[in-house]
């Protein structure tokens, strides 16, 4: 049995799940959100040592059947009763808790574990890590003093990007070229540390989704003028080929991240020359799949069945 951690209305679950089925696999979703409402959860230590997990109307999981945990999109637990505002944010913390020390004890395969990738999402520790393996990162400072910032943007001759430090969930904040204007707002730098980074010009962006041991990289081109490629999915997309030391570094990344996917940003300058941006522990892939035609989706499921083999 592949347990995920997800919404029903995660369209990767849905059609990673249709695969898994179609290999013979039973597939269990698990809805965070729901805890405390309608999901019952038990851990037994000692004599008669379990673990169940049971959602009435939908299934009861003994979870040491559970070969794979594909931990994508924990969202948090909402209590019910409503309680008051420090009573709720201990029952959240307790379901997480709980919840993270329930899968952690298991004996499944986790992709990847929690705990990898809360740390892997700071962009402080994996753009550390991106570098002492041998990529090529952007000059970055990351700061809430308003002098560290001009400096850095001055340094540059303002041809800077800054961005969050950590996307909020409920809505995509994008990485925004620095204007003149933008001096005005640093007086209130000091609220909360941002990020500053050099502008990478290139012609070309690279999503790369690795899967275990498998990279499928697509390139597309950058148009003219824009910072976050990202929502330029109407852009062409095609397969490319990465150089084996690129390559090998970013496997070397993902193993010292302790991540067993993730979606990579990278650019290609016009030199060749290949720029790290960051990586996405559970970044969105499936549109990619669509757009070259990569097997990235019987990549997943392989990896949630049989551990890549």
């Amino acid at each position: 049995m592949i347990a995920v951690v997800t919404t029903p209305r995660d369209i990767h679950f849905l059609i990673v799940a249709q695969e898994l089925r179609r290999m013979g696999k039973d597939v269990c979703l698990v809805e965070l959100p729901r805890l405390g409402n309608e999901a019952r959860m038990s851990m037994q230590f000692g004599t008669g040592r379990s673990q169940t997990w049971n959602v009435p109307a939908q299934a009861t999981i003994e979870l040491d059947r559970v070969e794979s945990v594909w931990y994508r999109r924990p969202y948090p637990a909402v209590p019910d009763p409503p309680l008051s505002a420090s009573d709720q944010d201990w029952a959240v913390r307790e379901w997480r808790d709980a919840v993270l020390g329930l899968f952690m004890a298991t004996k499944a395969r986790l992709v990847s574990n929690p705990f990898a990738q809360n740390l892997a999402s700071m962009k402080t520790y994996q753009l550390r890590v991106a570098e002492e393996v041998g990529l090529r990162i952007p000059d970055t400072v990351m700061t809430n003093d308003a002098d560290v910032a001009r400096s850095f943007v001055q340094k540059h001759g303002g041809r800077v990007v800054h961005k969050c430090v950590t996307t909020p969930r409920k809505r995509w904040v994008p990485t925004k070229r620095w204007h003149e204007e933008d001096g005005n707002e640093l007086e209130w730098l000091y609220l909360s540390p941002t990020f500053f980074q050099e502008e990478v010009f290139a012609p070309y962006e690279l999503r790369i989704t690795v899967v275990g041991q498998k990279i499928f990289a697509a390139r597309f081109p950058v148009p003219a003028g824009v910072t976050d490629a990202r929502p330029h999915i109407d852009s062409p997309y095609v397969p490319h080929r990465l150089p084996d030391d690129v390559a090998s570094r970013l496997l070397a990344l993902m193993k010292r991240l302790d991540l067993v996917m993730g979606t990579i940003d990278m650019r290609q300058r016009e030199d060749g020359e290949y720029v790290f941006f960051e990586v996405n522990p559970q970044g969105q892939w499936l549109y990619v799949e669509i757009k070259t035609g990569m097997p990235i989706v019987r990549a997943v499921s392989e990896l949630l069945a049989h551990g890549g083999e």
